[in-house]
């Protein structure tokens, strides 16, 4: 008998065709075929549950897969070094991929995840070169560690607001991947999840309607929330009426511009933006949150209009290089106190009095 079964889980392949078809009966695969250097092509039946760890490990011949619509779990290292494997079709019923299932499978192009997929294990298509794209399915809830590491052919992803955690280094190594989409909910995205290259795109959902969706904006109902592009000068979309607290947080930007009509600027909205050299601030303009430009090292002038109402403290703290002109006739009286200091200690700024243009 080429086949070891105990109860219905198949354990070992012995055999050497090139085509193999799994008995009836089983529901689970072992690591039958582990590093079996034969096999191209193995059709499993229906009924098949699991596909266990090390299954088809390092079968360097494999080209195809058959697998059952019964199938609810692949074990980890299932198919790893599998460099033969073109494609593979993963039946709706998978819940779980295991970490590194597809591991170096150095062929494989084509990926067609199931519907109920909700974890994807650490490691899971890591060095897969040539995957150009892959749709992860709406369910989907934990990317893993290192999940699409090395795939140096992806070019673009799109993660399912459904997904809590996108692991640590899911992304890196991608030198391709130009653009991903990514709710603007998920918080929890850990280090260096992706390259420093790759365009982060964030989409705000209520329910499962797209509420904004621009290239490095999250905007709704006319509010700035963040940005995330990588631009060095930044046209802020015309339309928007406030920018949210701590909107900017980003070293390359150098210049701002904002759009007529924005009336409010939140808290530490600009903080930390250490090459910001130059931003215009718009008539009309009523306030300005506290510590706005704190930080903003390389600022170098700001001009405050007489519409402004409101100043925060502390609003160019540690912009010790800025001269900020204040128009004559604005309320600096009503503005908080310490807004024009740039030091703890109540270091003065370089204020000049100016008339409005």
């Amino acid at each position: 008998m080429d086949f070891t079964i105990e109860g219905t889980s198949l354990t070992d392949y012995v055999g050497s065709e090139k085509y193999v078809t799994v008995p009836d009966g089983v529901t689970e695969i072992d690591d039958a075929f582990f590093m079996n250097k034969k096999v191209m092509r193995v059709a499993v039946p229906h009924g098949v549950k699991v596909i266990g760890g090390d299954a088809f490990a390092q079968c360097t011949n494999l080209r195809e897969v058959v697998l059952p619509e019964t199938i609810e779990k692949i074990g980890e290292y299932a198919f790893y070094k599998c460099r033969k494997l073109k494609q593979i079709i993963l039946p709706q019923g998978i819940k779980t991929i295991g970490a590194n299932a597809f591991s170096e499978c150095s062929s494989l192009r084509e990926v067609a995840l199931s519907e109920s997929l909700k974890k994807l294990g650490d490691g899971a298509f890591s060095e897969c070169v040539k995957l150009k794209e892959i749709t992860l399915p709406e369910g989907l809830e934990r990317i893993g560690e290192f999940a699409f590491c090395k795939c140096k052919s992806l070019q673009t992803i799109k993660i399912p607001k459904t997904v809590i955690t996108v692991g640590e280094m899911s992304f890196y190594g991608c030198k391709r991947l130009k653009t991903a989409n990514i709710p603007y909910h998920i918080q929890n995205i850990e280090d260096v999840a992706f390259e420093e290259e790759t365009q982060i795109i964030r989409t705000k959902y209520k329910d499962a309607e797209v509420l904004s969706e621009a290239d490095d904006w999250v905007i709704e109902d006319g509010v700035l929330e963040h940005y995330y592009g990588k631009a060095e000068t930044v046209v802020v979309p015309a339309g928007v009426k406030a920018i949210k607290e701590f909107a900017f947080d980003n070293d390359n930007i150098k210049k701002v511009v904002l759009p007529q009509g924005l009336e409010k600027i939140g808290d530490f909205a600009f903080k930390h933006c250490k090459n910001l050299v130059e931003v215009k601030l718009p008539e009309g303009l009523i306030a300005l949150g506290e510590g706005v430009f704190s930080g903003c090292s390389a600022l170098k002038s700001v001009n405050l209009s007489e519409s402004i109402v409101y100043v925060g403290g502390n609003l160019f703290k540690g912009c010790q290089n800025v001269t900020v002109f204040v128009a004559k006739g604005a309320r600096t009286n009503e503005w908080a106190d310490g807004w024009d200091v740039y030091e703890d200690g109540a270091v003065p700024l370089r204020v000049n009095k100016v008339k409005a243009d």
